[in-house]
């Protein structure tokens, strides 16, 4: 004879157990116990820190996940997105369940996202998510660096000369940049770059670089019958042409006196011959 037997199913033929109910099957009996009463609802809180970085801070916002023990996280359906303003730090959703129908209590956790929901970073940090706690890390910027050299007048070859770089601070206002190498410029140099330096500090203020010229040993450097003008990224150094006076046995200043005493002799000659001719015009009168 056949041994007849059922299953719960759902609409669809599917094996199902209604919501907040066990179930038993044996035979031609299926047996449905409730579930004990769940937690009630919980207020599940999650956090935002900011290491370093520049104000105000960027707008963010936290998508809503939960899990139960052994099972991947999945977005909270109907959970609204919590948007995270400058100076916002704790965000909250309430009357969360506190575990699911078979009495598996949820692990809740939290995702930065964009205000479409989709996965975002904000520029210039990198990002670490741990359950409820989002932490946004300042990563500083890079920036390459050039610095230019010019030669108004003077001879060639041109001398050599040593770039060192420096960045301002708020105190104590100049310093040297860590990390980096004199550049020398040779004759026919007149540009010299600094690669991958840091754009900002770690606060997010950003630097200005300048240069000196040095010699080799990174020390002061002055050059002989030269100006120079040093002006953030520029230096200009202008030939100084220094004034001489004739030597005594110059044929040119040999020239140069008797045509001196040559005009000083005719000057002369005519105020003698003035004289002689006014007193003979004052007997006539």
């Amino acid at each position: 004879p056949y041994l007849f037997s059922i299953r719960e199913v759902n609409a669809e033929g599917q094996d199902y157990v209604p919501p907040g109910y066990t179930k038993t099957e044996s035979g031609m009996r299926v047996w449905n116990t409730a579930l004990a009463p769940s937690e009630p609802p919980v207020t599940v809180r999650a956090h935002k820190v900011w290491e370093d970085g520049p104000l105000p801070r960027p707008d963010i916002y936290f998508k809503l996940y939960r899990s139960v023990a052994g099972s991947e996280a999945e977005e909270v359906a109907g959970a609204p997105l919590r948007r995270l303003t400058d100076g916002t730090v704790t965000v909250s959703w309430e009357l969360m369940p506190a575990g699911d129908e078979a009495g598996n209590n949820y692990i809740y956790s939290v995702r930065e996202v964009n205000a479409h929901g989709q996965d975002y970073v904000p520029a210039n940090y990198e990002k670490t998510e741990d359950g409820l706690t989002v932490i946004n890390k300042y990563v500083i910027p890079k920036v390459d660096v050039k610095a230019s050299l010019t030669w108004q007048g003077g001879p060639s070859p041109r001398p050599t000369v040593w770039f060192k770089i420096l960045r301002l601070v708020s105190n104590p206002g100049e310093e040297a940049v860590p990390g980096t190498v004199i550049k020398e410029l040779r004759d026919g140099v007149t540009e010299a770059i600094w690669e991958d330096l840091d754009a900002t500090d770690k606060e997010g203020k950003p630097y200005s670089y300048l240069i000196r010229m040095v010699d080799a040993r990174g020390n002061k450097l002055v050059l002989a019958d030269y100006i120079t003008i040093e002006d953030g990224l520029q230096i200009t150094n202008i030939y100084r042409v220094t004034p001489t006076t004739p030597a005594t046995g110059d044929p040119t200043t040999r020239f140069l006196l008797a045509g001196m005493l040559l005009f000083l002799m005719g000057a002369l000659g005519a105020l003698l011959a003035s004289r002689r001719r006014y007193p003979q015009e004052e007997k006539e009168t």
